[in-house]
């Protein structure tokens, strides 16, 4: 089983060794991992040594997406493979990267937007397209192999079209289109919950139990 490398995962643990279990115990929805995503930030990002709330919420959430691509790695709606999140030296704009259905590699950034039905524009995206090419080896022509991943509504319409020309692939909070929808994927969906907390408590278990 993959353990989870999101450096934050064990940073968090080494203050509060059942954070991760208490956060996902009895959610079956996206809706309620959002909410408590909130509530967990606001309170307690003192308590768990982060600077700000925003920051404590950014990292959970690139947690969450990690989980997300391992978990559904199979599902070829998502078309990712082998996922690793970037290291907080390198995060210049791809948070994570992995391999494509087609075994091509792919990048993704992740985004949280309190807001749901936020759209989002090519400034929000930094250097995401860029370095995917240059540091990442990302076909440039390719189409899906640029990934957000984003609680929010996903890409404006003309980010989407006129700044990227349909090259970035949007995995989103809320969805026109139901199969790139993470509601749709995981919400009452047993057996992701399942794996999500298997997961966790092997990634935690490799933590403390190295030896």
């Amino acid at each position: 089983m993959r353990v989870l490398q999101h450096e934050s995962f064990s940073e968090i643990l080494l203050k509060d060794s059942e954070f991760f279990n208490d956060l996902f115990d009895g959610v079956q929805d996206f809706k309620e991992i959002k909410k408590r995503l909130e509530d967990v930030s606001e309170n307690r990002y003192e308590e768990l040594g982060f600077i700000d709330r925003h920051k404590l919420i950014g990292d959970l959430f690139e947690i969450f997406a990690e989980i997300f691509f391992i978990v559904l790695s199979a599902d070829n709606r998502i078309g990712v493979n082998d996922y690793s999140p970037v290291k907080s030296v390198d995060d210049y704009g791809v948070d994570g990267y992995g391999k494509g259905i087609n075994g091509q590699p792919v990048t993704v950034q992740v985004k949280w937007r309190s807001n749901p039905r936020h759209e989002m524009t090519s400034k929000e995206l930094n250097e995401f397209t860029g370095l995917s090419y240059r540091k990442y080896d990302v076909d440039p022509k390719s189409k899906g192999d640029l990934i957000l991943f984003t609680s929010a509504a996903g890409l404006h319409w003309h980010t989407d079209a006129r700044v990227f020309e349909g090259a970035v692939r949007a995995i989103v909070g809320k969805a026109k289109t139901p199969d790139t929808s993470i509601p749709r994927l995981i919400d009452n969906n047993f057996g992701f919950w399942n794996d999500t907390k298997a997961l966790i408590k092997h990634s935690t278990d490799c933590i403390f139990f190295k030896g």
